[in-house]
């Protein structure tokens, strides 16, 4: 799976964010790309209803966080 953000202005990071438990408590992700606008999931059992999401903070230290999304598997 693949989850990509869009963000405009200057100097602004990414981090990424997992939870196990349907959002309640948040982890920082330590996969390959977790400080850039992609995110590379490698599909498993154990990541199935994981949810996902991206906070982007710019140069002056203002952030935004992403609406969550869902790792589910195709049907």
């Amino acid at each position: 799976a693949q989850f990509t953000v869009a963000a405009q202005g200057t100097g602004i990071t990414y981090q990424w964010y997992y939870s196990s438990n349907q959002g309640r408590d948040w982890s920082r992700s330590g996969m390959t790309g977790c400080n850039t606008p992609t995110l590379k999931v490698t599909m498993t059992a154990a990541r199935v209803g994981q949810m996902y999401r991206c906070v982007l903070t710019d140069a002056q230290g203002n952030t935004v966080t992403t609406q969550a999304v869902s790792l589910n598997r195709a049907g």
